[in-house]
């Protein structure tokens, strides 16, 4: 065990473990930029500084730039919906490899070891890697935004509500236009008549059909 395991020992470790065509960030996270979207792999942890870390999990975001231009762009005008329009922090996509890709006992002894030093770490390392490698090989699947969206149209309302970065209506309908969708028409029709009609909110609506003006006139 180290005398002191800090941030500088946990980040050692977590770059001996850097995916091939990754860089290593802060924090646990690992950057890949490519021409259309950014994509970002965390390790999830809770720190425990001066004595180690247990590691959580292990997700991805993946950030689609027109989509997030888009979103922002038309979200400006309409400061009163009150969500935040700081494109750095915006993501469209995201989903955990945790459930389904490790066994309930791996994920137990996961969250009860601490790491503290090289042979506590290499106890987590495969655990790590089996999660990490799962969602390297959900990303080598899933590459266009046309890929992203049809897995998200294979999940429910709730498990979509987690999968799409919040809002869901609006990330969900600029999506449905730029990959071209049948029922992109009806879908934002709908959301407009909802927040106007069915459970009324004047500026989600705005927002909505400003958003549909906005992506009628441009794609």
């Amino acid at each position: 065990m180290y005398e002191v395991y800090n941030d500088d020992d946990l980040q050692k470790h977590l770059s001996s473990i850097t995916p091939s065509g990754y860089t290593k960030g802060e924090e646990g996270f690992y950057h890949k930029d490519e021409t259309v979207k950014k994509i970002r792999l965390e390790i999830d942890y809770d720190e425990y500084f001066p004595h180690g870390v247990h590691f959580t999990g292990c997700g991805i975001s993946v950030v689609f730039n027109n989509v997030e231009q888009i979103y922002h762009t038309v979200l400006a005008n309409y400061p009163n919906t009150g969500y935040s329009n700081v494109l750095a922090y915006s993501e469209t996509f995201t989903e955990q490899f945790v459930n389904y890709v490790i066994t309930t006992k791996e994920r137990d002894d996961l969250y009860a070891l601490e790491v503290n030093d090289e042979n506590t770490f290499n106890q987590a390392r495969p655990i790590l890697l089996k999660m990490m490698n799962a969602a390297l090989a959900f990303l080598n699947q899933h590459q266009t935004l046309q890929d992203f969206y049809n897995f998200g149209e294979t999940l429910t309302i709730d498990e979509m509500s987690n999968y799409y970065d919040q809002p869901l209506p609006q990330k969900r309908m600029i999506v449905k236009k730029l990959v071209n969708a049948s029922d992109y028409n009806s879908y934002a029709n709908e959301l407009i008549d909802f927040y106007t009609n069915e459970e009324p909110d004047a500026n989600e609506a705005a927002f909505i059909q400003g958003l549909k003006t906005y992506l009628d006139a441009n794609y």
